[in-house]
């Protein structure tokens, strides 16, 4: 009787299992739409463009690896070091010739199946400080931020 039953899971289980359509996660390489929601109090919501590019081993013993940087033209320039794990992704960096540091974890999203244009969204919370020692030296900014990705950064 035990062993009747275990097959009549397995088979039932079987359609429900094949029937639904694999989902792909959308791969943090490419251009990314970013705003920024800064908690209360602080600065207003902000968009930047973000270009996400996979660079082998530039995270030592992270496969989905790379750099990214603020859109090219943008003064100052935001740049920095990614990794991928599974749909969460971290991503944290420093801005050109200023003081200041970044660092973001969050989520990828995705609604597209398998096989289709890669179509994805992204949201997490980040922390952004500045460095520069001394008198008047800023209180840390912390948010929360979503993406949406973009053909390209202009």
């Amino acid at each position: 009787m035990k062993c009747k039953w275990k097959i009549g899971c397995s088979l039932i289980g079987s359609p429900v299992l094949s029937s639904t359509p694999a989902m792909a996660l959308p791969e943090l390489n490419g251009s990314w739409q970013i705003t920024y929601y800064p908690d209360p109090n602080r600065n207003q919501p902000a968009t930047y463009c973000v270009a996400f590019t996979t660079v082998a081993g530039s995270v030592v013993g992270e496969p989905l690896s790379g750099t990214w940087q603020e859109a090219p033209g943008a003064a100052p320039t935001w740049r920095g070091n990614w990794i991928q794990q599974g749909d969460r992704v971290k991503w944290w960096g420093s801005v050109t010739n200023i003081q200041y540091v970044t660092s973001h974890e969050g989520t990828l999203i995705t609604s597209s199946p398998v096989g289709a244009a890669p179509v994805g969204s992204m949201t997490g919370q980040y922390q952004f400080y500045s460095i520069a020692g001394g008198v008047g030296a800023a209180a840390p900014e912390l948010g929360a931020w979503s993406a949406q990705k973009v053909a390209n950064c202009s």
